[in-house]
């Protein structure tokens, strides 16, 4: 007899085995009910496993690719407390109230594993195999990488790390970062958990999450590194940047070092006592001391700004000078004679007094004319700042690009809405959703949210109140998949239909020969239930 598969760890089994010989796992603990059931088989190839993680906005599963015979792990869409589970169809239904809530998560959700799957090229990062929609959600197939998190890795190594090794390590996540970058894309997650080392040596960053996620005070439950996680990261109306993750992967590289969790970043702006790490750890070279130092800094718009001038600074002790300050030039020494010093003695006085006053005169000139040129440089300088930072006609105007305070949109009709639309500075995506109690045609919400900051060129996406119409079928005489297919292809969504059964001589057993709403009229799939009726067909049997 063949194998079989663990559920759990995705190990072959002996087929006359109880249990599995790698894990322990005997097939008697199953998923809670929310998650998707073991053996669920999703897309026609890919085997539900456990549950091995979940996270404010997702669930990941040990998986296996039936197609390749490979161990994957598979990560579902799926907001804690956000919505339930069919649990026959494997369908997700959004709770009451958490409609609007839902579907802007999943959409940032799509946004960023849709772009992780074009990063398939890089090594050091924890493949997206493949990633679509399904079940009123949305799955990312990730490869299965065999390695422990770098946090027991420095474990087995007594803690610490010398300086040439750690750096070596983490030259793949240098690469993984600035590629990550280059997709617009922030990890926001850099830590000793999200790093993996295998046995092998290979190296490879995992742990993507959606901003919300990563973000403290969202409407998400927040899962972020203390010690890790960047200041930004603390507050909801923070910019996360490339220099985010420049905190993180700074802070992960000094706990290498040191042996030490730097302090939480949301303590030392309160009170910031963090050492550096030179000063625990001596043979650190003092070059990249100061450089993860200035990886470090609280304001992110003075710490290192981009993940490859952090890998040059910490490359090169000449670039490890602080951020914006040129090297203090050193004094030369200067050659004296006495003639220069010109040393007054007693008999001198009365011609030195000439002398000196000229001096004096000389001095005071000098130093009122800088004092001016000061005050002149100071008034103008002001001036000019003032120009920049100050908000005109919508723009808040900084040195690097212009933020642009986004206009409201929430609580107006469509079509007004539309009248005033910036269309010179942003384009509009509309999303229809459907709350009951509200008049149809209303913008319900926007994203981004008024009086947010954005760039020009942004998206703002409005979702409407709107109910959607499609016109009934005639479903007799189909099975119940049939059915369903015809629904799928209709649009209408699993919340709006139910299939019954039901014992009659009418029709062909398990087909449709009843439906509660007419071929032909137009059903509203957004607040009407439509019930289609299968024949059981007992008189076949007697």
């Amino acid at each position: 007899m063949e194998d079989k598969i663990c559920m759990s760890c995705m190990n072959k089994v002996p087929s006359n085995a109880d249990s599995c010989p790698t894990c322990g796992y005997n097939g008697s603990q199953q998923n809670p009910e929310v998650f998707l059931p073991i053996g669920y088989r999703l897309n026609g190839r890919y085997v539900i496993g456990r549950v091995i993680d979940s996270d404010g906005d997702s669930t990941s599963y040990a998986g296996y690719d039936i197609q390749f015979g490979r161990k994957i792990e598979v990560r579902e869409f799926l907001p804690a407390n956000g919505c339930s589970r069919n649990r026959k169809t494997g369908q997700l239904l959004a709770k009451t109230g958490a409609e609007l809530h839902y579907k802007t998560s999943l959409m940032d959700f799509c946004d960023l594993f849709k772009n992780l799957v074009k990063l398939n090229y890089e090594d050091g990062i924890v493949k997206v195999l493949e990633f679509f929609e399904q079940n009123n959600t949305a799955y990312a197939i990730m490869e299965d990488f065999d390695g422990i998190p770098l946090r027991e890795f420095i474990s087995l190594k007594n803690g610490v790390l010398d300086w040439e090794e750690c750096y070596t390590i983490m030259q793949p996540v240098f690469t993984a970062l600035i590629s990550i970058h280059s997709v617009n894309l922030t990890h926001r997650g850099v830590s000793p958990e999200t790093i993996f080392v295998s046995r092998d040596g290979k190296v490879k960053l995992s742990g993507f999450a959606t901003t919300s996620v990563r973000t403290k005070g969202t409407d998400v439950a927040a899962k972020l590194f203390a010690g890790y996680s960047a200041p930004e990261q603390y507050s909801t109306t923070s910019w996360h940047t490339t220099a985010t993750d420049v905190y993180g992967l700074s802070a992960t590289i000094y706990r290498c070092i040191t042996g030490t969790t730097p302090q939480e970043a949301d303590q030392r702006k309160v009170y910031d006592n963090i050492s550096e790490p030179i000063k625990l750890n001596s043979s650190i070279p003092p070059f990249a001391s100061k450089s993860l130092m200035l990886g470090l800094l609280i304001d992110q718009s003075e710490r290192i700004g981009t993940i490859n001038e952090l890998k040059q600074r910490l490359s090169n002790q000449e670039l490890s000078q602080p951020k914006n300050k040129k090297p203090e030039e050193s004094i030369k020494p200067v050659a004296v004679s006495d003639q220069s010093l010109n040393i007054i003695d007693a008999d001198d006085k009365k011609e030195s007094g000439a002398k000196g006053e000229k001096v004096v005169k000389t001095v005071m000139f000098a130093a009122i004319s800088l004092f001016v040129l000061m005050l002149l440089v100071y008034f103008v300088y002001s001036g000019i700042r003032k120009n920049i930072f100050t908000e005109n006609d919508g723009e808040i105007r900084g040195e690097k690009e212009s933020l642009i305070v986004v206009p409201n949109y929430a609580g107006m009709m469509i079509d007004e809405a539309s009248m005033n639309f910036d269309v010179v500075r942003f384009s509009y995506v509309i999303e229809d959703i459907y709350i009951g109690e509200e008049p149809e045609g209303m913008v319900i919400n926007q994203q981004p949210i008024y009086n947010s900051t954005a760039k020009k060129g942004d998206t703002i996406t409005l979702f409407v109140n709107r109910a959607k119409y499609v016109e009934m079928i005639d479903f007799s005489g189909l099975t119940k998949e049939n059915a369903e297919l015809k629904l799928i292809e209709m649009g209408v969504d699993p919340a709006s239909y139910e299939f019954k059964s039901e014992e009659t001589t009418k029709g062909s057993n398990q087909t449709v020969f009843k439906q509660s709403v007419e071929p032909g009229v137009m059903f509203n799939s957004s607040s009407e239930k439509l019930v289609l009726t299968l024949a059981v067909r007992t008189d076949l049997y007697q």
